[in-house]
């Protein structure tokens, strides 16, 4: 696979927040990290969305909100419609259908529908549970976050949003290391929900080092 082949995330995050991988033709998986990360994954989705691109969402932990693209549709006077048809999404309510989703259906899925880009929202979400015992979970979430470097490695844009709170809540705070190792490309985000919008746009900006890149049409700013 060339590089030319696989989604560019420089226009939206800059070159210096990826890596290549080992074998050279793809870019890691980036994780955003934290309690208050949900609203600049939704930024993200949405900037891509309104450039024209598609993404398919992997949802487990059931936190994809759909208003937030809306928002961003109206702000800058798109048809929400056309907006929300450029995202297909998929949820599971258990462990093991996450990880079927993950492992068999979510690359298909993006080959199908002509996306570049996939969403990943709290996948380890569902290893929080009791049930499911401490090494079977950490199993599981190596699984997890081997489907994302594999996902990754098919040149699809991976960007996977991970809330600490469950797995804290839990006492599972260690299942986030197979993942972090998989995102070799982290932002944590762990400012105060009333100021996850602004902090959140202006992490990526640090980064970017270019704010006209980076001006994204979160809810709130219409």
């Amino acid at each position: 696979m060339k590089v030319g082949d696989i989604p560019d995330f420089t226009p939206v995050l800059g070159a210096r927040a990826f890596q290549f991988g080992e074998e050279s033709g793809f870019f890691s998986p980036l994780l955003l990290l934290g309690d208050g990360a949900s609203e600049p994954a939704h930024g993200l989705l949405s900037c891509l969305i309104l450039g024209g691109q598609r993404a398919v969402v992997a949802d487990g932990a059931n936190c994809f909100d759909a208003y937030r693209l809306a928002r961003a549709a109206r702000s800058v006077r798109r048809p929400i419609p056309t907006l929300l048809s450029a995202v297909r999404i998929s949820r599971a309510f258990t462990w093991q259908q996450f990880l079927s989703l993950l492992e068999t259906e979510i690359a298909a899925e993006a080959a199908r529908t002509g996306s570049r880009w996939v969403f990943v929202l709290g996948p380890l979400d569902l290893l929080a549970d009791h049930e499911l015992k401490p090494f079977p979970a950490l199993r599981v979430a190596r699984r997890v976050a081997e489907a994302l470097d594999g996902i990754a490695r098919m040149g699809l844009g991976v960007i996977a949003m991970q809330s600490e709170g469950p797995l804290r809540r839990a006492g599972r705070e260690t299942l986030l290391s197979p993942l972090k190792r998989a995102c070799r490309n982290t932002i944590e985000f762990r400012q105060p929900a009333e100021r996850l919008e602004a902090a959140g746009r202006d992490r990526l900006r640090s980064i970017t080092g270019s704010p006209a890149q980076l001006d994204l049409p979160l809810p709130g700013k219409a």
